[in-house]
């Protein structure tokens, strides 16, 4: 079966062709496109015959990439009496190879490179997330005796706790109170 595409509005749609001796060329029938991307032998020759022009096998296809026409261009460039030389076409596919290969191997060390690049910088991540954790909880830890001290430090008269002959035992407890409550917590979640 040959794919063949029509239009229909502004879309192309499929259909398949059953090729026989007796098809009508794909033209005929409002054909724009021929899907020939791996033809069997009997489509190819339906399609040469009906059209009027060879298609190529996939082997005469490879010929068309750019290492073949260097190939060519070099073998016909370097001609000798007895035509083009042997030696120079086997050096030229020699070369090309040798390139091919060498531009294997550099991307592959590209691909290392970059894979320990991202580890790398994965793992400084990983510890800087770690120091910042430490920092958020020494400042949540140290907030609230900070907080105590800073309001018990400002010496108002019309504060109670400064005539109570406890009030000084009773600010540092409190400071130290608030800061071993946010460490006990820390410590028994496992953050510390």
């Amino acid at each position: 079966m040959l794919r063949v595409y029509h239009q229909k509005g502004r879309q192309l749609v499929p259909s398949d062709l059953e090729i026989a001796s007796e098809s009508p060329p794909p033209a005929s029938n409002g054909a724009l496109w021929l899907d020939l991307i791996n033809p069997a032998r009997q489509e190819a020759q339906y399609v040469e015959r009906v059209l009027g022009v060879s298609v190529p096998t996939r082997e005469e296809a490879q010929d068309i990439e750019i290492s073949a026409r260097l190939l060519a261009y070099h073998t016909t460039t370097t001609k000798t009496d007895k035509g083009p030389s042997k030696d120079a076409a086997v050096w030229v596919k020699d070369m090309t190879q040798d390139v091919t290969a060498l531009s294997d191997h550099a991307t592959y060390l590209s691909n290392k490179t970059s894979f320990l690049l991202d580890a790398t910088l994965g793992l400084i991540n990983l510890e800087q997330n770690q120091i910042i954790k430490i920092f958020s909880i020494a400042a949540v830890v140290l907030l609230p005796p900070t907080l105590v001290a800073t309001i018990y430090g400002m010496n108002f008269k019309g504060m109670p706790e400064l005539e109570w002959s406890f009030g000084y035992p009773w600010a540092l407890s409190l400071i130290v109170i608030t800061a071993l409550v946010p460490f006990l917590w820390f410590r028994r979640k496992g953050w510390l």
